[in-house]
């Protein structure tokens, strides 16, 4: 049984990372409406429904993003500065202290402010947007297997 969750895991992490990313962000945000049914439903359908409630959520966050100059961490750890869409200004009592170390590829000082964006982020700065047949790739492993909702929840949850 541990197997096949660590294959489960393995096959969400990298055929479904761009849902992890997203689901990171409401992590990020405490917006745990999203997180907990993922984990405790065992009702498919609302589990997609959480899904495909959370995804429209988070078109409306993009549509409404701004731009600002981050500071990032290259491989090497040095700091470099970027413009990127910045879904959520926070300030810095509005995360807990250890988040921008645990989710960072989601959380972003903002360069010349105490402020941090939290965006879910490539490396080189893009903001990332699942694409409608990663979508429904997921939704239709969770109507086979609602073990893979509860995973996508787990990986987000744990942090990079």
């Amino acid at each position: 049984m541990q197997q096949i969750s660590q294959n489960m895991a393995e096959e969400v992490a990298k055929d479904f990372w761009p849902l992890v990313r997203v689901f990171r962000f409401y992590v990020v945000l405490r917006r745990f409406g999203y997180i907990d049914p993922l984990i405790y439903s065992i009702d498919k359908k609302y589990i997609k429904d959480v899904i495909t409630e959370a995804l429209r959520e988070y078109t409306s966050y993009v549509s409404s993003s701004s731009q600002k100059t981050i500071e990032v961490l290259d491989d090497s750890g040095n700091k470099t500065t970027m413009q990127a869409s910045c879904l959520v200004v926070a300030k810095p009592t509005d995360i807990p202290q250890n988040f921008p170390s645990i989710y960072r590829s989601t959380i972003y000082k903002i360069a010349s402010s105490n402020e941090y964006c939290i965006s879910p982020l490539t490396k080189n700065g893009s903001l990332i947007v699942p694409h409608e047949e990663i979508v429904q790739k997921f939704l239709d492993k969770v109507d086979s297997n609602i073990e893979y909702a509860r995973v996508l929840a787990a990986l987000a949850v744990s942090g990079e």
